[in-house]
């Protein structure tokens, strides 16, 4: 599965297990199964929000430049909440997320709901990706959420394009396949998922 995904947040995804169709068939991601593809058309609320998750373990050589990059990129027609949940690494990773969070995160009198939010998980020792995923999931307030590797592998300035299919209501979930051209959104693959597609 790759790292860059979105999906619009309903009841039917309250475990935020995502589930995917691949190949006329379907995968699972973190065990939940999901039909074949179904024609998908709730518009999600006006304004919205999306929650970017970002695993963080032993990316010290990225994570301060992924980071800025995920605080610095518009999103259309959408509020910004970034979750980062970092899992004890040793490379110094720890100490740079809270740098960052030192820098960006605004005092509680001076909240403002049109700068991006950001939320910080410190877990006590790794226990894999998906865990930590999994974590930021249950901390999202968003319509949609959005995992983002720490590396520098996906280029954040795709998010536009990975987000306004599923905000136009054209689809409940999109996946950015890898290019080895010059752009890795080139020709993202849109899944019309039954899977987040409950009323």
């Amino acid at each position: 599965m790759n790292s860059l995904e979105a999906v619009p947040f309903t009841e039917n995804n309250i475990g935020r297990v995502a589930t995917y169709a691949h190949g006329g068939g379907t995968q699972q991601y973190e065990g939940r199964a999901l039909r074949r593809p179904v024609p998908y058309v709730r518009r999600l609320p006006d304004p919205m929000k999306v929650s970017i998750i970002i695993a963080v373990y032993n990316e010290a050589n990225t994570v301060a430049t992924l980071l800025e990059r995920v605080w610095n990129q518009p999103l259309p027609d959408a509020a910004k909440e970034i979750i980062i949940v970092e899992s004890n690494s040793t490379d110094g990773s720890r100490a740079l997320v809270g740098e960052f969070l030192a820098r960006h995160a605004p005092a509680p009198a001076a909240q403002d709901e049109r700068l991006p939010q950001i939320k910080v998980i410190y877990q006590s020792a790794p226990r894999g990706k998906g865990h930590a995923i999994r974590e930021g999931f249950a901390t999202a307030t968003g319509d949609i959420l959005l995992i983002q590797d720490a590396d520098l592998e996906y280029d954040v300035v795709d998010y536009p394009d990975l987000l306004i299919p599923i905000i136009e209501g054209r689809t409940a979930f999109v996946l950015g396949k890898p290019s080895y051209g010059s752009g890795w959104l080139e020709n993202p693959e849109i899944f019309r998922t039954a899977g987040f597609n409950r009323p």
